[in-house]
């Protein structure tokens, strides 16, 4: 009964209870070993190899440990877990994996760049990244995204470029106009 009361501890994964005699309790506890950490709502959960809940917990502490995100992602961390290991190059820079209609994922790496598997074979898309990394070093290019969800294509989606800075209205040099107001850069249009 006590070992069942311990192993109902959501971070307890098994506990050994034995009488030793004269008057002696031994216990020894096993605890789940979190993997990731799920974002449910506003709360962030540690989950074992096995997808179960270990607990509730503050992020902050958990930052080593990579985030997903999406309802039924802790059921498939086990195969998110193999697909990134088939593809080491690529699982180790994941930082957080989202799974998108539960059927495939969406991958950000550690440079931010959102990857979009398909939802079959993503293994081989995986494969087809890190080749065109290792000859073209896509992954450092200045890019949003690259979807991989056609068999057939790639597509890339490149960062906003920024805008340029805005003229100073005060800057020297520049004669100030009388009698005109500006506001965000348009003309009152009176005076």
């Amino acid at each position: 009964a006590a070992r069942a009361r311990l192993e109902s501890i959501e971070w307890v994964e098994a506990a050994i209870v034995e009488r030793r005699l004269p008057d002696g309790i031994y216990v020894k506890l096993k605890e789940r070993n979190a993997v990731a950490l799920w974002q449910r709502a506003s709360d962030f959960i540690l989950i074992d190899q096995q997808g179960r809940q270990v607990r509730t917990v503050d992020p902050n502490y958990y930052g080593h440990l990579p985030l997903i995100a999406g309802a039924g992602a802790p059921e498939q961390i086990t195969a998110l877990s193999l697909l990134l290991s088939e593809v080491p190059v690529i699982g180790r820079r994941v930082r957080a994996a989202v799974w998108v209609g539960q059927r495939r994922w969406n991958l950000t790496l550690d440079n931010m760049v959102e990857v979009k598997l398909p939802e079959d074979d993503a293994a081989s898309a995986l494969k087809k990244l890190a080749e065109l990394d290792a000859k073209q070093q896509l992954l450092s290019r200045d890019i949003k995204s690259v979807d991989l969800r056609l068999p057939d294509k790639l597509v890339l989606q490149l960062n906003p470029q920024p805008e340029p800075p805005a003229a100073d209205k005060n800057m020297p040099g520049k004669p100030k106009l009388p009698g005109r107001t500006s506001t965000s850069g348009v003309s009152s249009g009176q005076g």
